[in-house]
């Protein structure tokens, strides 16, 4: 028997301008054998609370900036980023047009089960939620996330997958006449607080010249490692945005490590692409390639690489990402592609890729049928989950489809038949039934987006092999002078709103998801 409870989450308050925050985060598991005959039996608890990092924040009105002080991840639209505790002061991209702003992360993946998905960024749980069996897509985090993504999905039968996704970027465009600009300051910082290395310094800037020209570069070092980087970038208006940049390295090691000794210098070169094809209803969101010298380091890597204890993992040297909509309406076909390639100097090269092809049609009197096909392939650690979901769905009074569902590969064969039903915009269920692995299996997931909290609960059986039971909550509250507040939210630590609506209850407040209630 096996009991898991974990959970993240922001706290803070608001000083005058100054937004004070910390995150948390915290996993309780308990394990009991029954069998007396394991030489390794018996209770196993094992808990965790952390306080993964303090920070704080404000607006700089006169300088269109933000300026950030505390523990923080190095965004960077031109470098790879890692953690640090320092400061910060960089220009705010809410006066960016919206095809110029950062891009959210778009995460997919395919759950054998019903299944918790964790994404985590150096070891900070960023995200966390609760998905079904079937593919999936997490496509609210916020535009601030960037970098390499851990992602964790556990299945409820105890398996796990996990593989790690690089985010891509828009390119690094300005307004003609304006200033981008991001300045940073501190010391690297391992998990735990700890820092690592000596005093760092950087910054970066982008400057829109004219007729959609934009020229960027940035610098960033410490007294054993610089970079410096030069690009250019055009925003070809309905034909999307394109940019290409330079970055040059030089290292400096001291002592052997498992990259050697002495000074090494480096070139990186990357493309990248944007655009979004509206009267196609389509997106190529990103689509990019990056080329690395052997010798070429980031910063993350120079820091790992002054650890004499560390293991060298691999030099990066070709990366190609892409990630791909498009609904073909007239034709009743959308397609979904999420594509990552890594080539290494010294280990072999890794692929993730996640497509979607799916045909919506009318079969006589049935009308909005669909069948959809999800191919996918995962690595980690030199492991690769990969196979094929098939989904055949036609409605079934209002609001409701019933479904044949199969998931075939990485060892697990499954085929279910489901139903699913919307009971309103806020609250839906689903339940399946069928077989894995030649055996009787059945699960149920209910989803309900109330005032209060987001609500999931999921129930899984599996026959001869296991039984479990899942509740996921997400919400927050806010506590003001003026009164306080249980509420549901997106996005951790993010913007709230605060209604008087004179004792009247039942107000619908509509925004992001299904509407709010007042109490």
């Amino acid at each position: 028997d096996s009991n898991e409870i974990s959970g993240n989450g922001t706290v803070g308050v608001n000083l005058g301008p100054w937004r004070m925050r910390a995150d948390w985060q915290t996993n309780y598991q308990h394990t009991r054998s029954n069998d007396d005959d394991d030489e390794f039996g018996g209770d196993d608890t094992q808990k965790k609370w952390e306080w993964s990092r303090y920070y704080a924040w404000r607006a700089l009105p006169s300088l269109k900036a933000k300026l950030a002080l505390g523990e923080d991840y190095l965004n960077s639209d031109i470098f790879d980023g890692f953690n640090y505790v320092g400061g910060s002061v960089s220009t705010d991209d809410q006066m960016l047009p919206p095809n110029l702003r950062g891009y959210a992360p778009d995460i997919s993946g395919v759950a054998h089960t019903t299944a918790k998905v964790t994404v985590s960024q150096m070891g900070r749980v960023i995200y966390e939620t609760q998905v079904p069996a079937g593919p999936f897509r997490i496509q609210d985090l916020g535009d601030s996330v960037s970098g390499t993504l851990h992602i964790r999905i556990e299945e409820q039968n105890g398996q796990v997958q996990e593989y790690d996704i690089s985010t891509a970027s828009m390119p690094y465009l300005t307004r003609p006449g304006q200033v981008r600009y991001k300045i940073m300051m501190g010391r690297p910082q391992e998990w735990g607080h700890h820092v690592e290395g000596g005093f760092f310094s950087g910054a970066e800037a982008s400057w829109g010249i004219a007729n959609g020209w934009s020229l960027y570069g940035g610098a960033l070092g410490d007294e054993n490692y610089q970079s410096a980087a030069l690009g250019v970038g055009r925003d070809l208006s309905t034909f999307g945005a394109v940019a290409f940049d330079v970055t040059h390295s030089h290292t400096k090691l001291d002592k052997d490590t498992a990259y050697g000794k002495g000074s090494l210098d480096g070139n990186s070169f990357r493309v990248s692409y944007s655009k979004d094809f509206d009267q196609l209803n389509s997106r190529v969101t990103f689509a990019g390639y990056r080329f690395s010298e052997e010798n070429f380091m980031t910063m993350s890597e120079y820091l790992d690489a002054s650890d004499s204890e560390m293991v060298r993992t691999g030099n990066d040297k070709e990366m190609y990402t892409a990630t791909y909509n498009q609904n073909f309406r007239d034709a009743g076909v959308s397609v979904y592609l999420n594509y990552t390639r890594h080539t290494y100097w010294d280990r072999e090269e890794q692929t993730n890729y996640n497509i979607m092809l799916s045909h919506y049609f009318n079969m006589g009197s049935i009308r909005n049928m669909s069948v959809s096909l999800t191919g996918y392939r995962y690595e980690y650690d030199n492991r690769a989950d990969k196979g094929m979901y098939i989904s055949l769905s036609m409605p079934w009074g209002d609001n409701s489809t019933v479904s044949y569902n199969g998931n075939y590969g990485s060892g697990t064969d499954s085929s279910q038949v489901g139903y699913f039903s919307r009971v309103d915009d806020a609250t839906h269920y689903q339940l399946n039934i069928g077989t894995s692995d030649k055996h009787t299996s059945v699960d149920g997931y209910y989803s309900h987006d109330g005032s209060l909290a987001q609500v999931d609960l999921s129930a899984n059986y599996h026959e001869g092999q296991y039984t479990s039971a899942g509740l996921s909550l997400q919400g927050g509250a806010t506590l003001t002078t003026h009164g306080g507040a249980l509420h549901r939210t997106q996005n951790m630590g993010g913007t709230r709103l605060l209604i008087d609506a004179d004792g009247v209850a039942d107000v619908p407040v509509e925004g992001n998801g299904a509407a709010v209630y007042t109490n």
